[in-house]
């Protein structure tokens, strides 16, 4: 899921589709109740049993979904949406606490108001190493005080010996609590390479035809059966400061055929870098120390299913190759053309001078990228260079979905992760970028 908290209209989205059955079920992280009378005892008991539950995952299962937020919907379930008597939220604090404690888990209560119903959704904080075991602070039923609730398999129950164990390691603080996340635009921005291409070879098609009629023509202009033509020419030509054409078409041709292909080699390369430094798919990675201990030799690892991920956006653009010399204007000097760059190898571009803290390898389409964050003091924030996370048409997904983990040589265990970006609604077309055709 996206990052959380999810936003208003998120949870809205998300209470659609529970409603329209296209949840598969109930998940750790995820809970819902078509009818929960918070007025009644057993309601608000329910309702402390799913907080309690929340709040006793483990952090590093519950990062995987918005940043490790719970959410318990009230007034939905799957299938249909009811909606519920909405509740003053003073009222629901003090029918609640008495079950979780005024210092136990923090959480609070949303309201979600449309097609004339109210839905309840509960937000839970984030677990987090460090955090005591909560328990039920007052008995209901055959429940007693002291009890623990766990979320399993998208259900909550009371808590087994090893649920105990788990919770005493949280408790400890003794393993890697972070919070990682990709900042930039919401909207990650792709691209259509066939488009892409089709439009290179457009262009280069034009360029091609123009500068050979433009030859043709000026090779029907006065010539050697007007003599006072060849004169007017020859002082055309020196008034200009050029010699005679010494090419002949076919030679000329040849030159624009060269120039055409180097071109189109050279000329998605040139607009992809165009591309980055507008802005498109850049971001930078953000770790930060939840805690107050120091994390040594901290590391991340990301991967990214059918992308490219470009390590360091280059100071200058792919230049262009310069046409041919117009014809009638060769003066005899050597035809200097730019540089030519095999398209789309995005990771060789030079680096700078000082070592970078990333790297990226690919491999079938998927990117992996490794950065060494290095010491992570408490509650310090580290962020990367900057990276472009490039995307094409060839995706099947509406969206980026990116798994991550976090390690330190100075405590044990792996925080995980997954981060998901929608994609763009519509592609940057070529003609939405500001660059220099070199022509």
């Amino acid at each position: 899921m996206e990052r959380g908290p999810l936003s208003d209209d998120r949870l809205r989205a998300l209470a659609l589709e529970i409603s329209e059955g296209r949840f598969g079920g109930e998940e750790d992280w995820l809970e819902w109740k078509r009818e929960l009378d918070l007025n009644k005892r057993l309601g608000r008991f329910q309702l402390s049993k799913q907080i309690l539950g929340m709040a006793n995952r483990s952090p590093e299962v519950a990062q995987g979904n918005c940043e490790g937020y719970g959410y318990i919907f009230i007034g939905v379930e799957d299938g249909s949406m009811p909606g519920t008597l909405p509740i003053d939220p003073a009222q629901l604090h003090d029918g609640i606490n008495p079950y979780v404690g005024a210092t136990g888990p923090s959480w609070r209560p949303r309201y979600l108001q449309g097609n004339s119903v109210v839905v309840i959704v509960v937000e839970v904080d984030p677990p987090r190493w460090g955090d005591s075991i909560h328990t039920l602070r007052r008995g209901y039923d055959n429940f007693h005080a002291g009890t623990i609730f766990v979320r399993k398999n998208g259900k909550t129950h009371p808590a087994e010996p090893e649920d105990i164990e788990n919770l005493q390691r949280r408790a400890r603080g003794s393993r890697l609590d972070v919070q990682f996340r990709l900042a930039g635009a919401d909207q990650i921005g792709w691209f259509d390479r066939v488009s892409l291409d089709d439009a290179v070879a457009s262009i280069s098609d034009h360029q091609r035809s123009s500068q050979l009629a433009r030859a043709r023509n000026h090779n029907r202009q006065p010539g050697a059966s007007d003599p006072f033509g060849i004169m007017m020419s020859l002082a055309s030509a020196q008034a200009l400061g050029m010699g005679k054409e010494r090419r002949s078409l076919d030679t000329f041709e040849r030159q624009v055929d060269e120039w055409c292909t180097e071109w189109i080699e050279s000329a998605p390369q040139h607009w992809i870098q165009e591309y980055m430094e507008a802005g498109h798919g850049v971001y930078v990675l953000e770790l930060a120390n939840l805690t107050d201990e120091n994390f040594s030799s901290v590391q991340v690892r990301i991967k990214a299913d059918k992308v490219h991920i470009v390590d360091e956006i280059p100071s200058e653009s792919v230049r262009l190759p310069e046409q041919p010399i117009p014809f009638g204007q060769d003066i005899g000097l050597p035809d200097f053309r730019g540089i030519v760059v095999d398209p789309l190898r995005f990771a060789e571009f030079p680096h700078s001078d000082y070592p970078t803290t990333i790297r990226v390898t690919h491999t079938d389409g998927n990117a992996e990228l490794t950065w060494e964050v290095g010491h992570l003091r408490p509650e310090e924030t580290r962020t990367s260079p900057n990276i472009c996370i490039l995307v094409d048409a060839s995706r099947v997904s509406n969206q980026v979905r990116i798994a991550w983990t976090a390690t330190s040589t100075s405590v044990n265990g792996v925080m995980r992760g997954v981060l998901k970006r929608p994609l763009s609604d519509n592609p940057i077309m070529f003609d939405d970028i500001e660059h220099d055709l070199g022509l």
